[in-house]
């Protein structure tokens, strides 16, 4: 196994695994026959390498890691072998098989780090969703077709990467000692022996404490991080994303709870009617309510994904068309759901679709620049469409709200409506405000135009040095939440209200 292949191969083993060359190619030397079919145009098209310690079956038929083992380089198909860290793969991209000349011309080979959901979300999130967006022929396909296309894998990343997320922080039941676990069978008498002993009595007190412990902490996290997914700037995908962790955290613990070893702690604590065992069925309870609870609002959540998609991936147009369409939605939720329709968590989902508005909109009002270097027609025509959204919104939520009124007996939106439409009532005013600083600087351009009107040119020329000045000004005039704008627009509309007086000038003064 001394040709060019191997050598290649060996060095991208030893690159991948931080080893020597000399132990990749001793260990490769194993998997003579394997990899010397993986060159040939009909042998197999891949091959995965670890370098982890190899696996032997337990007594419930189970493979884990060998107790004390050193790692060694397996090669495999991927088929078997469970992958525990990281491993590298290789895939024949030559038809005709791989040549001993320049094996990397026919071969690719790249690294899965960590697990292979996150893999995938990695590669579905910065590869394939990016190159499809970016996509421009589409063939036959129609455009709503394609869009509908880019749109789901974009959500398949997403719903990977938040799966992902969820397995990070969850609870691990550790299990008892095996020598019980090899010892003790899944039987009511035999639990009740495993009990009578106070050495093994104890030993299982302390793992089912630990258990309490765990879940008990993850029970109370759950609410922090509830709390801190609503922050300031949250969007409504942030709840989706919150609540599909929580439920996988808990289905994993449900999952747990079935496997040999927890029906023995349970068995045994169970049997001696230990402090434990009372304490757990506490938190068991706590753990079906909010694993119910998880699963209920996931349910709701997803049926609004589709009028969600706008705020993420439309233009305010697309939001204006589906505002009516995605109230009725939320109104629908509101009407239906067990655990959702609380007046906190329907606040919650209102202040993040506000959020999101208000992020969409900000986009899209300086896509093209600053506002300042804009097109005025088409600047002033974003920014009226963003005033369009605002008060849309605003005019939806309190028609539902009062058609909710017609049946006393149902659900109403008695929501926290200051929370909800603080920010963009904010962004809103902003908004109004620009649109009438441009729109009067616009008018006193269109005066300047008509210089043979006489006695024009001082007010004019005082008016576009205040202009000159603003543009001076060393902040974003889209940051809503800085109140210094207000000052200097107040300052705006005196100087510009000091031609006002003037017989040509008084159809050009701004709006109070």
């Amino acid at each position: 196994m001394g040709d060019a292949r191997t050598v290649y191969i060996a060095s991208k083993v030893a690159e991948c695994f931080d080893i020597s060359k000399d132990d990749a190619t001793r260990g490769m030397s194993w998997y003579h026959d394997q990899i010397l079919a993986f060159y040939k145009p009909d042998g197999p098209p891949k091959l995965l390498f670890y370098y982890q310690i190899p696996e032997v079956k337990n007594i419930d038929g189970d493979f884990i890691p060998k107790a004390g083992g050193p790692p060694k380089l397996i090669v495999t198909d991927g088929d078997v072998e469970t992958l525990r860290d990281k491993a590298l793969y290789l895939v024949r991209t030559n038809p005709k098989g791989v040549s001993d000349k320049s094996p990397e011309n026919d071969i690719y080979s790249g690294e899965i780090r960590g697990t292979v959901l996150d893999t995938l979300a990695s590669l579905v999130a910065n590869l394939y969703a990016p190159v499809l967006k970016a996509q421009k022929e589409w063939g036959k396909t129609t455009r709503e077709s394609a869009y509908d296309c880019v749109i789901g894998v974009q959500r398949f990343g997403d719903t990977l990467t938040s799966a992902a997320h969820s397995l990070q922080g969850g609870v691990e039941l550790i299990g008892p000692d095996q020598k019980y676990v090899n010892s003790i069978d899944l039987k009511p008498q035999a639990f009740s022996d495993a009990a009578a002993d106070q050495e093994t009595a104890r030993h299982f007190e302390e793992i089912l404490t630990d258990w309490c412990d765990k879940t008990e902490a993850l029970l109370d996290a759950s609410e922090d991080a509830y709390a801190m997914s609503a922050k300031e700037d949250a969007g409504p995908d942030t709840e989706v994303e919150y609540w599909r962790g929580r439920m996988a955290k808990f289905n994993s613990i449900t999952e747990q709870l079935k496997g040999k070893e927890c029906r023995l702690v349970l068995g045994v604590s169970m049997a001696g009617r230990s402090q434990a065992h009372k304490r757990w069925k506490a938190v068991d309870m706590r753990v079906t309510d909010a694993s119910n609870e998880s699963k209920d609002n996931v349910k709701y959540l997803t049926t609004l994904e589709n009028s969600m998609t706008p705020l993420y991936e439309g233009d305010p147009r697309q939001i204006l068309d589906g505002i009516p369409g995605l109230m009725n939605n939320v109104k629908m939720m509101h009407t239906i759901a067990r655990y959702y329709s609380t007046s906190g968590r329907m606040t919650t989902l209102f202040k993040k679709i506000s959020n999101q508005m208000i992020v969409n909109m900000r986009e899209y009002i300086t896509a093209p620049g600053i506002l300042w270097t804009q097109d005025r027609e088409e600047m002033l025509g974003r920014l009226e469409l963003c005033n369009k959204v605002k008060v849309r919104y605003f005019e939806e939520y309190m028609a539902t709200k009062d058609r909710l009124e017609q049946n006393p007996k149902g659900r109403q939106f008695d929501f926290d409506e200051d929370q909800i439409f603080a920010k963009i009532n904010l962004f809103g005013k902003r908004v109004s405000k620009l649109l009438d600083m441009f729109t009067t600087i616009k008018q006193f351009t269109t005066l300047n135009e008509k210089n043979s009107i006489d006695g024009l040119v001082g007010p004019i020329k005082a008016f576009f040095k205040v202009v000159e000045e603003f543009k001076r000004k060393p902040y974003d005039l889209m940051d809503f939440a800085k109140n210094q704008f207000d000052r200097d627009y107040l300052e705006f509309n005196v100087s510009a209200r000091s031609c006002a007086g003037r017989p040509w000038c008084g159809a050009f003064a701004p709006r109070c």
